[in-house]
């Protein structure tokens, strides 16, 4: 390891770290607070950087957007950072663990001034229950993921989502919701049209909708402006079915998934599923191009 690297992992170790709640606490806040969610990653967090982006431009104004949703303090929000931003690594499998280390090592000294050092923040990583977990205890899986279908249970639901995310098919992750709607994005650059993916879910978005997003930092966005905005309640929540899948199949790696886009697989191994096309284009009320 290089001094400069050294240095900065001592810097990050030894710095003052966020409040973050467990992924458990956080689900049981959004059911009690019936709240939204702003959820900031990596990819968000280098979006407030600067830094290069797979799925959206890194310019000025999606910086700008983010530092807004991030600094949001409104009782119907609840803004989410990884738990692992706090040096808390022990129950990530060895992948997970050296990637955040790496990651906040070389970025927390810059990101920290972000940081509202009062506020307690929910945890980004509820979607990620499975395969970063180094201990895969399926009874205390299984107890977490009914919790989590609480969220949306009997619940009108809206999905904001890529061309390729096709969220909760060829799984029952979303069947015990009362109905389904999709109103299905570009797959990159959401951020730059943002305002017209607003306009459409305002369009079709009754107040007692959940609205649901699997869209990148676009989510983590929208969730902040329609919230604020419209008062809708909105949970950002991309990943969360592939992790699903990958648990229902006993994945052992980040693999693929017939028919979903899975960004994180790299591997020729790919899970097969029954999706039903009729039911997903059913269920679509908007396509933006």
């Amino acid at each position: 390891m290089k001094f400069s690297t050294f240095k900065k992992l001592i810097i990050y170790k030894f710095s003052k770290h966020p409040k973050v709640m467990s992924k458990k606490s956080t689900i049981l806040y959004i059911i009690k607070n019936k709240c939204s969610i702003s959820r900031f990653g990596d990819g968000e967090i280098n979006l407030i950087l600067k830094k290069e982006m797979l799925f959206d431009k890194n310019n000025d104004v999606n910086q700008q957007r983010m530092i807004e949703a991030f600094a949001c303090r409104n009782a119907n929000l609840l803004v989410c950072l990884t738990s692992a931003i706090n040096c808390k690594f022990i129950n990530m499998e060895k992948k997970s663990y050296l990637y955040n280390l790496e990651y906040f090592t070389v970025n927390y000294s810059s990101f920290k001034k972000n940081i509202d050092f009062k506020y307690k923040y929910g945890d980004a990583t509820l979607t990620r229950f499975y395969l970063s977990n180094k201990f895969k205890k399926e009874r205390k899986i299984s107890k977490y993921v009914s919790l989590v279908k609480e969220m949306w249970d009997q619940r009108n639901i809206i999905f904001i989502e890529g061309s390729d995310s096709k969220l909760g098919m060829g799984c029952d992750l979303f069947d015990n919701a009362k109905s389904i709607r999709r109103i299905v994005c570009p797959n990159k650059n959401c951020l730059d049209i943002a305002d017209t993916i607003e306009s459409e879910i305002i369009k079709f978005a009754k107040p007692d909708d959940l609205i649901v997003f699997a869209l990148g930092p676009c989510a983590t966005y929208l969730s902040y402006k329609l919230t604020i905005k419209k008062n809708l309640q909105c949970l950002d929540l991309g990943h969360i079915d592939i992790e699903y899948i990958w648990w229902t199949n006993k994945a052992k790696n980040k693999v693929s998934i017939e028919g979903k886009h899975a960004a994180e697989a790299h591997t020729s191994e790919t899970i097969k599923i029954d999706i039903d096309y009729q039911k997903y284009f059913s269920q679509i009320v908007s396509k933006i191009d």
